[in-house]
């Protein structure tokens, strides 16, 4: 209800009623806590200093922001738990499933100790992990272990290693609808095993993938980088070796600065205006 549109607020206590002109300065004798209730002038003024205040800081209001840490780790438990350090979650998935819808303004991070996990999907959250130790990610048979949807997921490595492993899947890293991954200080490594080895990363429909300080290895897959539909994918250098290397498709973008990626068949494939820059091109 419009608070504006309230002429007065009448409150029931103990079988009484109670009324209260809007404007007046109530006190309640059980909790000794003041309520003043505002006239449709001084609500209109407090939206308007409050506009204004929003327009000034604009997206960088981080002092609005709420922050919250959680915690998963390996011998955790995803029923019993509640994502405190001393009784984390056992995976990724039950910690982005928690992430709450607040207008963009939370601040969610999750600890990931080092371990083995399971794979996860991100489907319209905004969340960091930060990696307290070397981390697997094992396929389990999924179709796309990591599946990063309308999402943005950040990952600090502080130096340690995010690995993918596993078989049966079609795309490792699948990163689409304007999802984006991205990952500082943290050497990745995306490994397929058997006769379907699937891509390692997907990046398409504008999404984005950045490793801008570490290096990414791709070994024993179809493809390594395939990136489709306004979709760019950035990383500090590539490596490993594979049947094909890069396909860039319908205006995606592929850049790195060093890359020795060995691909059995195509090394590079472009189509569609899709381009490929390495470090030594503008």
């Amino acid at each position: 209800m419009d608070p504006c549109a309230i002429k007065e607020i009448v409150q029931e206590h103990n079988g009484q009623t109670y009324t209260f002109p809007l404007g007046v300065l109530a006190r309640n004798v059980e909790g000794d806590e003041e309520h003043r209730f505002l006239s449709e002038k001084e609500w209109n003024d407090l939206k308007e200093k409050l506009e204004e205040i929003t327009r000034i800081l604009g997206n960088k209001a981080d002092i609005l922001k709420v922050n919250t840490t959680v915690w998963v780790a390996q011998n955790g438990n995803d029923e019993t738990g509640d994502g405190t350090q001393g009784n984390p979650w056992r995976t990724i998935q039950k910690a982005l499933d928690d992430v709450p819808v607040i207008n963009g303004n939370y601040v969610y991070n999750i600890n990931l100790q080092a371990g083995t996990y399971p794979g996860f999907i991100a489907s319209n959250v905004s969340a960091s992990l930060t990696l307290l130790g070397d981390v697997e990610i094992r396929s389990e048979g999924m179709d796309y272990p990591v599946d990063v949807n309308n999402s943005t997921v950040t990952v600090y490595g502080e130096g340690h290693a995010l690995r993918m492993s596993g078989t049966g899947f079609k795309t490792y890293f699948y990163i689409h609808n304007s999802g984006m991954f991205n990952t500082y200080r943290t050497n990745m490594e995306v490994t397929g095993y058997g006769t379907e080895r699937g891509v390692g990363i997907n990046v398409v429909s504008n999404g984005g993938f950045s490793n801008p300080d570490a290096r990414v290895l791709f070994r024993t897959l179809e493809t390594a980088i395939k990136v489709e539909t306004n979709s760019a994918f950035h990383a500090n250098q590539i490596s490993g070796s594979v049947k094909n290397g890069i396909n860039v498709d319908k205006g995606g973008v592929v850049t790195y600065e060093s890359s020795d990626l060995v691909a059995a068949e195509v090394p590079i494939y472009t189509k569609s205006g899709g381009r490929v820059y390495s470090g030594s091109q503008e």
